[in-house]
Order: structure tokens, then C-alpha cells, then sequence
């Protein structure tokens, strides 16, 4: 349906009269007819995507919600410090604000905030399911992996309705792949799960390493286990509940991937117990790493850094950073104390090898000033793992300014 929608009735020039002659009544009677039923079809239309609009739209501010939380409770800490001498400060990649490349280099470290992770530069993407048109963004080419999709239990007792898989794949987050549920309200079931087996199409001289995913809906669907290659080998951290947008460096050389997922939450439609399960995308994609984002030096001229700015509360300064906890891994941390944008003489590297998820790191750094902005410039390296973050969390000790 094109909007807007062009009508066929054209005014006959007999005022205060209908059609002239028989041919021009049929004519009349016919274009009528055509016209109703054309607008019709675009109210149909026009509610379809008004539904999924608003189903997408719930799942946006429910993802934002979330992804804001730690952000919050980082106002919170800073909010309602009082008499403390210590504040742990969490950052979260869901955020942008905070966040800088020194220098005009455009190949720096990625930061996708949809999915809350930054990882190494990257110079290309090419997707494996579709591309688009150079010039107007258009889907030009689109490959319909095949898609098993197993029941975890018996769910005969459900009406089901599903709609295409091929909206998984397509590129476009207007549309999506749901599988619905519904029972009679009397049923005790309390979860449907699935487990979704996609087979990769061969289309490039390249195998695909990463993919991002967009459950539906979101913020309500569990991804109990993602699996790559036809060996079934386990995705780290691929386990989330009520998950948002995710992204996944995956094995080279995939030729399948298999999700497991759990929806326990239900909605009730037209009396009924109703269960959503579905994906609005899953891009499978190559990275084309960036290939000298292999080694750093303690300063930031190179390519494959982020530098994260932690602020001190109003009236407060930093004397000291205590420890640095990552979600993630990166080859070195550089840490700088800022006295209103001076960088404070205290200041240091950290020189460090590869940093891993839960690696305590004593820093003992003081500021013997005092600073009200600590500044942490991470670097990421794309060797035999490609690293990334998904939070840091630091421990300082503050005193009046």
C-alpha cells in the first residue's frame, strides 16, 4: 500500500446531477467501489502498523528505562553523599554523555550504546543476511536463512499465530518474527521456550564473527544460551534475563547459530493467557577488525581507545583512586586526575597486561590537590580475542573541595 492513497472518482461537470449516461454511472458506481475498497485496505493497514508500532515502542521504553538505571544510580551516589569519605562510581556503555576520543581520528575504539559494549576500531560491515542501497538505504538484497524452531514442551493447548522469519533477517527494525500463545486463562502453564536453529548461508569469501540481536519483545525475553558452529559451542555471557538488544563476538566459520529462549512473562488479550516469543533482528555480520589495533603504548594517539570522565559531587574532589573493577577485557588502563581540565602532576599509566572480567585492580593512585574529574582512557586490541567492555566501576576516597 502506498500512502497516500490515490483515489479513482473523478466529479462529472453536471452540476446538481448525477452520471450523464449508463457508461458513466457504471464508471461512477465502479471507481466508488474501487476507492472504498482501497481505503479500506489502507485502515487495515494503518492499524496493523499501529500495532507494531506501539508493541515496538513498549519495548524501546522499557529498554531505555533499563539502560538508564545504572546511569540513575550513579545521581543517586553522587545525590546523597554526605559525610562519607569513599564514593563507588559505576559506568555504564548504555550512555553516551561522559565519553571521548582524543584527536580528530575517526578509527577509534566502537562504541555501539544499543548494546552497552565498546569494542576495538573496526574499518568494514558486511552483513550476511541483506544489504542495502548505497544511496537511499533501501534493503536490495535479502538472503531468508533456514529456520528450525523446536518447542521446548507441549503447548497444543495454545491457539498460535506466527508471523514471518524472514522479518529477522531483513534489516529493518519496523518489522519483526513473533510466535504467539494463546491459552485458555484457566491453564496453569507459567513459560514457553524455544530453541531457535538458524543455518548461515555461504554468501561472502569471509566468515562472519559477530552478531547483534534484537529479541521481541524486548526487556521480556530470556536468551537462556546462544550457540555457534555446528559443534555447539557455548557464546560467554550469552545467558540474560529479560534481554535488550545484545551483541556477540562469534567463532569464524559459522555455519549455524542456535538460541534458547524463555518468555515467563504473559499478557492477557481477549480473555486469553498469551504468551509472546519472537526477534525483531538478528544481523549476523563481519567485522572487519581493525588489524593495528594489536598493541598500545601509554599514550593516546593510538586508534583503539575510549576515555571515560568520572566527575566528582558538587563541593566534593577526588583525593584518591582506590580500585578499578571492569565488566569486560582490555589491554591497559591510562588513569589522569583533572583539577577543573589542569591534569594533576599525581597522575600515572597504568601499566597493565590484558585486563579481565572481575579483575580487582589496586590502583592506590592519590591526588595530594585534589582533582574533581578522573579521566580513564581504555584501550582495546583486537589479537586472539577481541576485547570489549560493558562497564567499569572505580572506588575513590573524596574530601571537601
Amino acid at each position: 500500500m502506498t500512502f497516500p492513497v490515490s483515489l479513482r472518482f473523478k466529479k462529472r461537470p453536471f452540476p446538481f446531477r448525477g452520471p450523464n449516461s449508463s457508461a458513466d454511472k457504471k464508471d461512477s458506481f465502479d471507481e466508488i467501489a474501487y476507492d472504498l475498497t482501497a481505503l479500506a485496505d489502507a485502515i487495515n493497514e494503518l492499524n496493523n502498523n499501529q500495532s507494531v508500532h506501539e508493541a515496538i515502542f513498549a519495548r524501546e521504553y522499557a529498554f531505555s528505562r533499563n539502560s538508564n538505571a545504572a546511569s540513575n544510580a550513579e545521581t543517586i551516589l553522587r545525590d546523597e553523599i554526605s559525610s562519607s569519605s569513599t564514593l563507588v562510581m559505576p559506568f555504564s556503555f548504555y550512555r553516551t554523555d561522559g565519553i571521548a576520543f582524543e584527536g580528530d581520528n575517526e578509527r577509534h575504539a566502537f562504541h555501539l550504546p544499543m548494546v552497552g559494549t565498546v569494542y576495538p576500531p573496526r574499518n568494514n560491515v558486511l552483513n550476511y543476511f541483506y544489504q542495502k542501497g548505497l544511496l537511499d538505504s533501501q534493503v536490495v538484497v535479502s538472503r531468508d536463512p533456514t529456520v528450525t524452531i523446536t518447542e521446548g514442551g507441549d503447548y497444543s493447548a495454545a491457539t498460535q499465530t506466527t508471523s514471518d522469519t524472514s522479518n529477522m533477517f531483513n534489516g529493518n527494525n519496523q518489522s519483526y518474527w513473533y510466535r504467539k500463545y494463546a491459552f485458555p486463562p484457566s491453564d496453569d502453564i507459567s513459560s514457553i521456550s524455544l530453541t531457535i536453529t538458524i543455518d548461515v548461508p555461504s554468501v561472502f569469501g569471509t566468515d562472519p564473527n559477530f552478531l547483534v540481536a534484537i529479541p521481541f519483545p524486548g526487556m521480556g525475553l530470556d536468551i537462556d544460551a546462544l550457540y555457534d558452529g555446528n559443534a555447539d559451542n557455548l557464546v560467554d555471557d550469552s545467558a540474560i534475563e529479560n534481554a535488550g538488544p545484545v551483541a556477540f563476538p562469534i567463532i569464524s566459520g559459522t555455519t549455524q547459530l542456535k538460541f534458547e529462549i524463555t518468555q515467563k512473562n504473559f499478557v492477557e488479550e481477549n480473555g486469553m493467557k498469551t504468551f509472546y516469543v519472537g526477534f525483531q533482528e538478528v544481523d549476523l555480520q563481519y567485522v572487519a577488525w581493525d588489524e593495528t589495533a594489536i598493541s598500545v603504548t601509554p599514550d593516546t594517539t593510538n586508534d583503539n581507545h575510549i576515555i571515560l570522565s568520572f566527575f566528582s559531587p558538587e563541593g566534593k574532589d577526588f583525593t584518591a583512586l582506590n580500585t578499578i573493577r571492569i565488566d569486560g577485557e582490555c589491554e591497559r588502563i591510562n588513569i589522569e586526575g583533572y583539577k577543573n581540565d589542569v591534569v594533576d602532576t599525581q597522575s600515572t599509566h597504568l601499566l597493565r597486561a590484558q585486563i579481565e572480567t572481575d579483575d580487582l585492580i589496586s590502583t592506590s593512585l592519590t591526588f595530594d590537590s585534589g582533582v574533581n574529574e578522573i579521566r580513564l582512557t581504555c584501550f582495546l586490541v583486537n589479537d586472539s580475542i577481541v576485547d570489549y567492555l560493558k562497564g567499569i566501576v572505580i572506588d575513590t576516597s573524596i574530601t571537601e573541595a
